[in-house]
């Protein structure tokens, strides 16, 4: 599993070392061709990510899979090359030691009895030297015992040979005694193990006890935290409905003003245009009475009638356009502008603004509906000074139920509906109440007339 994930995240180094342990696996269990392949592949590795010291270890099982094939001469080229590695790749003493007793091993296999005697008394030095030398090697005592055999020194080989056997008898008594009371320390501690396991039921059963409670309490706390969660997403998903929504209002109020201010500028562009072709009109009417020498003191009134009533019209237009908002008193101060120019204009009928309610003066028009009513109301005001020879003129604004009335009221001749003079401007502020989508009804009679301007309130 090791090996897999070093593989997986390609771990040179790891697979290497994985490599290197499962050949001594295979050594321990004596296949050596197993053994072989696993410490050339970890070599393999080592050299490729330039690693020395995995190098040497592949290298030093290598050796001893070659040495217990019968490879002696490679298999002692190889311990020699471990033994002369750069300084700059140490080497730990219980290996040390381990390659020591190898090459001690094959000298004796190629019956070179001074050189084994070398390194394996060479190999006890060193071991009884280093403290940090965990590993005991009885082999040692092995092969001095058959190198001495093989110089024929047989009561000296038979001394080594003897403490070999004494080592190894006394590493098994120690082991068997280790065994031994191991089995003493079972036997005593069973009893122990029988209360013990008696308090352990106890134990379990209270724990069970505990662990269905406690994870009744986490069912419990699951659910809650569940339900907790589904009131979030419910309620985030509401608040991002509401900001949609919120933005498609948006949207649509732009579209709506956007569609509002081109409504204006050809509304802007039909009358102030028609307006100032009849200037037009009017300045070549002059030139030709200039030619005739005729008075043209009544030709110039018009035109500066016409020319005032244009410049009115454009400032509120451009008024209108301005406002990010327009209340019912915003449009009361501009019809009380149109009230005092009224009474400055002449001084024969009085024009007075009554406004017959509290309460409604925040309620919000667009500019399209002031620019209009603007100018029903001038239009019907205009037509009261010059035609009914009234001595009063009142404009009132007042709220009843859902509907905003706009009234112009005085008490002149009156006139007929049916066949208005010439220049009352009927026609067009029916258009304009139509384009607002109010209703204009005009009342009249010897006792005056009426003219009422009737909208939807918007609340």
């Amino acid at each position: 599993m090791a090996l897999a994930q070093r593989i997986e995240t390609n771990n040179k180094r790891g697979i290497s070392a994985s490599f290197n342990n499962i050949g001594i696996c295979y050594s321990l269990l004596e296949k050596w061709s197993e053994a072989h392949d696993y410490f050339q592949k970890g070599d393999s590795i080592a050299l490729v990510i330039n690693d020395l010291q995995l190098h040497y270890q592949n290298q030093h099982g290598l050796a001893k899979v070659l040495l217990n094939q019968g490879q002696i001469d490679l298999a002692l080229i190889k311990f020699k090359e471990i033994l002369n590695r750069p300084n700059t790749v140490p080497i730990n003493n219980n290996d040390l030691v381990s390659v020591y007793s190898s090459i001690a091993h094959t000298f004796v296999l190629l019956n070179q009895p001074d050189s084994a005697m070398v390194y394996a008394q060479y190999a006890l030095r060193f071991q009884d030297e280093n403290l940090d030398v965990k590993v005991n090697y009885p082999e040692l005592y092995q092969w001095m015992g058959q190198a001495c055999f093989q110089k024929g020194q047989t009561e000296l080989g038979r001394i080594y040979l003897d403490s070999f056997n004494l080592i190894v008898q006394q590493k098994f008594s120690d082991k068997s005694a280790k065994y031994l009371q191991e089995l003493e320390v079972e036997y005593e501690s069973e009893k122990r193990d029988r209360k013990i396991k008696e308090k352990q039921l106890e134990v379990q059963k209270r724990n069970a006890v505990i662990f269905f409670i406690s994870t009744l309490f986490l069912l419990v706390t699951l659910v809650f935290i569940l339900l907790y969660s589904q009131k979030m997403a419910k309620n985030k998903k509401l608040l991002l409905e509401k900001e949609l929504e919120s933005a498609r209002q948006e949207m649509k109020t732009k579209e709506e003003l956007f569609k509002q201010r081109l409504d204006i500028s050809r509304d802007l562009h039909d009358h102030i245009g028609s307006q100032l072709t009849f200037i037009s009109s009017l300045v070549d009417q002059l030139e030709q009475e200039a030619e005739r020498q005729k008075p043209m003191q009544q030709t110039a009134t018009q035109l500066r009638f016409f020319i005032k009533h244009v410049f009115q019209e454009l400032r509120d237009t451009v008024w209108a356009m301005n406002q990010a908002s327009i209340t019912i008193s915003n449009l009361h101060e501009r019809i009380l502008r149109l009230v005092e120019q009224a009474n400055q204009s002449q001084n024969k009928t009085l024009v007075t603004l009554l406004l017959e309610q509290e309460g409604f003066q925040l309620q919000e028009l667009d500019s399209k509906e002031c620019i209009h009513i603007l100018a029903v109301l001038k239009e019907a005001v205009n037509n009261a000074v010059k035609h009914a020879q009234a001595s009063e003129i009142k404009v009132e604004i007042n709220q009843e139920n859902s509907q905003l009335y706009f009234r112009v009221v005085d008490n002149g001749l009156g006139m007929n509906e049916r066949n208005p003079p010439e220049g009352f401007g009927l026609e067009n502020m029916r258009r304009r109440a139509q384009a607002i989508g109010a209703e204009l009804s005009i009342k009249s009679s010897t006792q005056g007339t009426q003219v009422q301007l009737s909208l939807k309130s918007k609340k």
